[in-house]
């Protein structure tokens, strides 16, 4: 498995307004809390993202944990990769062939949360789809119902390259609300 991240969003943490740092303190908080048994793995916020460096540990127990916390709304397996071109294209690439056996069609959707990337999202969304249309046989590009969609979020520090997403549990993360009589 090429995957070395865990990429966690969450959704209606975004709407708190005042209170989205707190919720998301307490959100990180509690996903390092569950992650405590795992050895190695390391949790970071960032802005709108939660990211988790796995070190070598296997993913499906960790994605069955993430599963049970609340305030999770998603999270997909990632691979991290520089913010170059290039990087991302070879990425891309080796995440296509992690699914290539069921994959007769693709999209890339690139988002950019940094803005000052030099490539703007569609020129990525081009240049990442036609060098994976150039090293494979038998595939087609499909917009509207791919079989496989690649994701590539482009952050200030690094790229991240996903395909798939898990659901999360939902709502508000454990402890943020008041008691309840």
């Amino acid at each position: 498995m090429i995957y070395n991240h865990i990429l966690v969003r969450f959704g209606e943490l975004a709407l708190r307004g005042k209170n989205r740092s707190s919720f998301e303190k307490q959100l990180v908080q509690n996903i390092r809390s569950a992650m405590g048994k795992f050895e190695n793995v390391k949790v970071k916020r960032t802005f709108g993202r939660i990211i988790i460096h796995l070190n070598g540990q296997e993913h499906e127990p960790i994605i069955e944990t993430l599963k049970t916390i609340f305030g999770i709304h998603s999270f997909s397996l990632a691979l991290k990769v520089e913010n170059d071109v290039k990087a991302i294209q070879e990425g891309a690439l080796h995440v296509f062939h992690e699914h290539q056996e069921t994959t007769k069609t693709f999209k890339i959707s690139a988002r950019r949360a940094y803005k000052s990337f030099p490539v703007s999202s569609q020129e990525l969304n081009h240049k990442i789809g036609g060098f994976v249309l150039s090293q494979t046989e038998d595939l087609t590009v499909d917009v509207h119902n791919p079989d496989l969609n690649i994701n590539v979020e482009v952050r200030e520090q690094a790229t991240y390259i996903t395909a798939g997403a898990f659901s999360g549990a939902g709502g508000l993360p454990v402890g943020t609300s008041g008691r309840c009589l």
